[in-house]
Formats: C-alpha cells, structure tokens, sequence
C-alpha cells in the first residue's frame, strides 16, 4: 500500500494499518513531514506555527488525545471567550466596546437576513447564491454614509473569511456554514511545541520516504503503480490512498483534464481588482491600495530580518533535482484520468488560502492580559486579526480572503513592512523593539499545498465532501480534510479521514465488516441528528458496501430539478440531499447508476452507514427491493418502508408516509410511533384509545420495510400524487389510501359504529372552514365519507401521539 503524505491524513491512516501488521509506505514530497504543519525555532523560540494553529475544540479530539498520548502541553485560545481582544480602527485608535457590540449584533441581524432570503427561492436557485454579494447589499444599505461603521462590519466579515479562506463572495450562502451543527465541543487550544510535533509523534517507526515526488499514478483493478519524478522505474502497490491537498489535486485536474473548471476570483475588467473586496478605496487598483495601508502609518522601516528562506530554498532544491519531466512541477497525471464525476467534484469544491506574517522579538512589549488584537483595515482581510503569542515575543498577523492572493504576487519584505506599520499604529506610545526574525508565508504558491483549505463555493453541498471521498475502482482512496464533511477545514477532520479510509482498506482485506462500524442516522426535530446502534445485525452475512459515484457535469445541472431519487422518485432538495449515486449491476451484467435520498437510505430497514455517513451498506439491495415493490398510497415502485403491523405486506415512500399517514410523528418524549398502514392504525386506535402505541427504544424490523428506531424527519410535506408543497388534502389527493379503508370497512363494518356520529352531516361540516364549506357540500355521500374517516383518524391519532401517559 501507498500513501501521499498530506501529513495527518496520511500519518493517521498508516498508523492504524501499520498497528495492526499491515504493511505500508509513505512518500513525501518534502524533505520534511508535516505538510501544512510547519513549526520553526528561532533566536531560542520554539513551536512558532506558520500553518496549522489550533486544535478546534477538544472534546473527543483526535489531536488533542495524541497531545495527551505524548504529553504535549496545549496553550487555550481565549478568542470568543472573554474580552481579551480589542479592535482597533484604521489610524490605531481603539474602537469604543459599544460601537464594537453594535457593529457586531448588525452583522449577525444582516447574516439571519440574508439566510432567510435565500428561503424565497427554489433550493435548485439558492443553492447556486453568494453568501458574500448578499452580505455587501446589507453592508453598503446600511454603511452608505459612515466609512467608520463600514470598517467594523468589515472586520466582521474578516473573521468569517478567516475561518473559511475564501472571500466571502466565493461562499455558498446556503451552506457555507454547513459544519457548524457537527462541529467538536470544548476549548480551542495551542500545541506550545507546535503542531508539527504531532505529525512527528505519529511518524515514530513508520516507513516514511522523503523528498519522493509523485509524477504519475496509473490504477487497475489489480493494483495501482506510481511513478517518482527522476526515476524510471514503476512501483507497483495494492492500494493507493491520495492525500495530497485539494489544491494539489484541482492543479492537476484542471491541466489534464478538459472539464470547464470554474475560476473563483472575478475582476474588475478596468483595473483588475477583485470585486467585492469592500474597501473603502475599493474602487481603486490594486496598487493604490497598497499605497494607501503604506502611508498610514510613521516612515519607520523595518529591518531585514527573514528566516524562513530555508524552505524555499528546499523546494526550488526539489524542483531543480526533477527537472527532466513534462509535468507541471507538483502536479499528478492520473492514467486513466480521473472518471468525470470525481474530477467535476474536485474542479468545483472551493479550496481558500490564510497567510502569516510572523515577528519574533527580543522581549514582550505589549500587555499580557490581552490575547489578540483586531485592526479595522481599509482593506478587508488586510492584517484585522493579530495573535499575541505570550509567554513567547512572538506576534502572527493573519492575512485571508481575495487581498491574500494578491499580496503573494508582493515582496516578502514589502508585505513585512506593511505590517510592521500596523503595530506602530496600535502601539503607538510603546517602544517597539526590531524583531530578529520574521516570517511572510505563501501557501498558494507552495507547489506542494497550492492553498489552505477547502470552503463550499456557489452550486456545492456538504455532500460534496463525501464525494470527494469515494474510492475510484476500489484500488484509489482519497482523504483530506476536503473528504470529510463533518470537519473539513480542520486538522482532526484530516486524521479522521485518514483513519477512515484505513477501516475501508482493513475492511476489504479481512472480507467483513465489523458492527461497532454501522450507524443509522436520524434528523431530530430540534435540528440535531440521532444515532441508532444496530445490536442484531449480520454483518458478514448481510452488509455489502456499495460502490458510491457522484454526478457527472450533465447530472449536475439536474442535480436539484430532473435527477431523481431511485426511492422515492422526489428530487433533491437542500433538506433531503442526495448521498451520491449508488453504482451496480443489473441482470444483464451493464453498470447501473441510482441517486438516492440520504433520509430514504436510513429508513429502508438494510441500509446503514458508517459513522459519517460515506461508506453505504446495503443500498442497492433496497433499490432491487423497492423495483418491486408498490406504494400502498401511490401505487408508484421504490416503497421500502413497510407497515410494522406483524404480517402485513404493505410498503410505503418515505415522502408518501409523511404526507398520507402524518409519519413520522413526534410525542414530547422525541420519539416516533412506528409506522401502520391505514387499516391497521384504526384498529390499534379503537383499541387503545386512551394510548396509541408505545414509542419503540431500539431498531427492530419486520419482514417488510419500517425500522422501528428513535428517529425524526423535519422535512416539507411533499405529497407524492400531485407535487404539492400544501398540507394533505384527502379528498383530492389520497383516493387510493381511502379505498383500502374502505375495503377493510365492507368486510368489517363494525369497527366503524363508534365513529359514526362523527359523520354526519352536521359535524363534518362543523370541523371544515368556511372555505370550503360549498365545496364539501356539493360531493357525493361516499366523497363526504371518506373525508370524514380520514380526518377523524388523522385528528385522533394526533392527539393521542401528544398525550403524555403520565397524565392520565
């Protein structure tokens, strides 16, 4: 087996596989671990980080239990926490506190607006809206005429653009913040020897090939060869898993591949400036600008003082020893190229950039009680954030959004200077010392990462990660951050994903799958998402992993309107996403390809995940199962749901359920009742019509379909016969439910006696509203019937789905 280090991704996998005897290489392309985690020492200062920084909360934290493993102590970020930052404005005057909480709460208010806009359309429209052009429209309504108001709700959209690296009006205003909901809990902490430690940590006796730099990779369904470049030779491994960074990989596809990629920075056509820069001298070039932040400040120069010329050095080195090849220095040529639906994914999956510019001093000059320090720049992303990194003399400028590319194009020293002028300007009576060393990083010119992290730009989902994860002919593995969707952009998302795909490999090579492995997963009615432990299953007997694709640049462009779900036949929708496509063989041996709803996956009784929800089990048996089955309620195939009544044979859609029978419902406990069909309910409600049924607390499945768990769905009513969003209409839309009843009540006609003064005339037209009063009138006795029965049943078994049993 084979692994491109992308440090954690690739430490982590290996590690898990070389503890348990399997044997396995990694290739670095550097002559150092660590990829984006890069820790220096300098002038007797250790643990300086130029990438990666923080652990992002601690609470079952892969990184912080290495720290722990090895002793590492961890140093807490107090930013968020208390009041230890103080914003400044553009000439260094601190911000009044007040006018900071306003400027704040004002961005927050704009956010929630700008959210709920994107509810006006259609998923298939919002999903392809700016976060950041939907921002600027609040931001200049509300700052049109107060340059000074307009820099603090900058300073705001800063930090956002900090945590995703990309401008702001590259992010998906849908679900750019998708992650939020996953995200760990507990404090924020510092490594105080620097995160490369870790990596050095997890390293110890692994077989670990520096300065190997990747020219090829070539995969069969036997295996996988690769080829370095100034080597001749082929290596031949089992399997391969790709860690390299997104950027690496969009680099690659976007020179060997000849999809349309799409450019994320836009420019002004006159003088090159990258809209939405929301400066106050936006509409000036480039150059302008950068004048501007050099003559705000006293003409005090700074010395030169770089260090960090060492890892340059060693990459033009790199470069220089493997200049006999055709390919792009740092890119990877994949034979036979990457199918469509994985190079789409990559070429669209945004991937944001975050610079530092490091001073090392001799002493601390500034005051310790303070943590970070924000500057109201006039050019948003422009040094707003400074990190105090006391007890060491060691202060880090960030650098994020749009104005970050553009100051790579700078010199080091120019960058330097510019930053050095801004701690004059904030620390205006303080003596500041000459720093003896200083450090401007540039990610995205690093041949090796090409950027910091990935971010979700217009048109891409959450589930896009997943996509980026699946394997290519069972032989090529993928992980990264930009792999896992419920912590991208982290370092733990990293060694999660790299564990991951080291489960898929033991998997696969052990032929079985172990149970501690398989989830099924719940949307709660309070947004949260509920797991249910599968304690009966076979899993070398029963559990399959399908082969899971993603759609292809046509599929795409359907992917929320004509693309449906193999299930349910709905489309996709922001709520209900598709989990990718399901790939398999049909009875004459051709591949098949299925895009199937995530929430009708976990409601079919055989189908289960893994924890994050992308490896799949089981999908395409569902599907064979539901081609064969009718929906009770639409009559339409795909129902894999079944009445959990003992030995009935109906089957239902999820959405069907939903709209005809109201299910899933909810009692104030949180949890479902299971799921009957329409006779089989009214029986149990005359039978126990002071308690309906009572909630089931494991899953537990009938031959048919429903598995009995504690779940929610919080999803819009769609019903299945007309495509109406509106609520349930029985007498339009539920003729075929209603004739099952009304079988059932010709050949058991005294079930009905006890309901039928609920049925005339007078009391059916008590419970409509006035709306429909002449409406109702003027159906036959047997229309009126119908609609009497079903709303008495619906109204019944609401009522009693609400009852607490501890109030009777």
């Amino acid at each position: 087996m084979i692994f491109m280090i992308i440090w954690l991704a690739s430490n982590s996998a290996a590690r898990r596989l070389y503890d348990i005897g399997i044997p396995v290489t990694v290739f670095e392309a550097r002559k150092r671990v660590g990829g984006r985690a890069l820790s220096v020492r300098t002038h007797e200062v250790s643990g300086i980080d130029l990438g990666s920084t923080w652990i992002h909360g601690i609470e079952d934290n892969p990184i912080f239990e290495i720290c722990e493993e090895f002793d590492l102590k961890v140093v807490a970020d107090t930013h968020g926490q208390d009041k230890s930052e103080v914003l400044y404005d553009m000439d260094g005057t601190p911000i009044d506190s007040e006018l900071d909480s306003v400027g704040l709460m004002t961005h927050q208010k704009h956010q929630t607006e700008v959210e709920q806009s994107a509810r006006l359309f259609s998923d298939a429209q919002a999903v392809y809206m700016s976060f950041g052009k939907c921002m600027d429209a609040k931001l200049k309504e509300a700052t049109e005429s107060d340059p000074k108001k307009r820099r603090i709700l900058n300073w705001h959209m800063a930090n956002i653009e900090y945590s995703t690296g990309a401008d702001a009006s590259h992010l998906c205003l849908p679900t750019w913040d998708q992650d939020d909901l996953t995200a760990l809990q507990g404090a924020h902490v510092m490594i105080d020897e620097g995160y490369q430690r870790v990596v050095e940590f997890q390293a110890q006796n692994l077989d670990i090939r520096l300065g190997c730099v990747i020219h090829s990779i070539s995969y069969t369904e036997q295996g996988v060869n690769l080829q370095f470049l100034g080597d001749e030779r082929s290596y031949h491994f089992d399997y391969c898993i790709v860690t390299v960074p997104l950027g690496v990989l969009k680099a690659s596809v976007k020179q060997f591949c000849t999809l349309p990629h799409v450019n994320h920075v836009n420019y002004h056509e006159e003088n090159k400036v990258p809209y939405n820069m929301n400066s106050d001298i936006h509409s000036e070039p480039v150059e302008m600008q950068w004048e501007k932040i050099l003559n705000i400040a006293p003409q005090t120069w700074l010395h030169q003082t770089f260090s960090d010329t060492a890892e340059v050095d060693e990459t033009e080195k790199i470069r220089a020893e493997n200049n006999a090849t055709s390919t792009p220095f740092g890119c990877i040529r994949f034979d036979p190229p990457l199918p469509e639906w994985k190079a789409v994914a990559i070429d669209r999956m945004g991937f944001g950039l975050i610079n530092k510019v490091v001073f090392v001093f001799p002493k601390i000059f500034w005051d310790t009680k303070k943590r970070q320090l924000g500057w109201a720049s006039p050019v948003r992303g422009m040094f707003s954030q400074a990190i105090l990194l006391h007890p060491k003399p060691v202060i880090i400028f960030l650098l994020s959004g749009t104005i970050c590319i553009q100051l790579e194009k700078k010199l080091k020293a120019e960058v330097a200077q510019s930053a050095f002028k801004v701690l004059q300007l904030i620390f205006k009576n303080e003596d500041i010392p000459q720093p003896v060393a200083t450090y401007v990083t540039q990610w995205n010119s690093d041949p090796f990462s090409r950027g910091s992290y990935s971010y979700l730009p217009p048109g891409m989902v959450g589930r896009d990660y997943d996509i980026l994860s699946y394997p290519v002919q069972d032989r090529l593995l993928f992980a990264g951050e930009h792999t896992m969707r419920p912590y991208p952009s982290t370092t733990h998302g990293a060694c999660l994903s790299g564990r991951r795909e080291a489960d898929r490999i033991i998997d696969w090579v052990a032929g079985k799958l172990e149970k501690e492995k398989v989830q099924k997963w719940f949307h709660g009615s309070e947004g949260d998402w509920y797991s249910v432990d599968l304690n009966d299953i076979d899993c070398q007997a029963i559990y399959h992993e399908d082969i899971m694709e993603g759609p292809t640049l046509r599929e795409r462009e359907g992917w929320f309107s004509f693309i449906k779900c193999a299930l349910c036949g709905m489309s996709q929708t922001l709520d209900r996403p598709f989990c990718g496509c399901a790939k398999f063989k049909d009875s004459l041996g051709h591949y098949r390809r299925w895009a199937v709803h995530e929430d009708c996956c976990y409601y079919s009784p055989e189908v289960c995940s893994n924890n994050e929800g992308s490896r799949w089990y089981n999908i395409c048996k569902a599907v064979r199962r539901g081609a064969t089955q009718n929906c009770a309620l639409c009559n339409n195939l795909g129902a894999t749901i079944g009445c959990s009544f003992s030995k009935c044979n109906k089957n239902f859609h999820l959405t069907c359920a939903r709209s005809h029978l109201d299910w899933p419902n909810y009692s104030r406990q949180g949890t479902s009742s299971p799921l009957f069909c329409i006779e089989h309910r009214s029986i149990l409600l005359l039978k126990n019509k002071n308690n309906f049924v009572s909630p089931p607390e494991l899953s537990q499945s009938n031959e048919n379909g429903y598995s009995k768990a504690q779940n929610d769905v919080n999803a819009n009513k769609v019903c299945p016969t007309c495509g109406s969003n509106k609520q349930f209409d029985p007498i339009n839309n539920a003729q075929m439910a209603l004739e099952a009843l009304l079988s059932y009540t010709q050949k058991n006609p005294e079930w009905l006696q006890p309901l039928l003064p609920a049925c005339d005339d007078e009391s059916f037209t008590n419970h409509e509203n006035d709306n429909n009063e002449n409406e109702t009138k003027s159906l036959s006795p047997q229309s009126r019937l119908r609609s009497s029965l079903i709303k008495l049943l619906v109204r019944a078994e609401q009522k009693a789905a609400h009852e607490d049993p501890h109030d009777n």
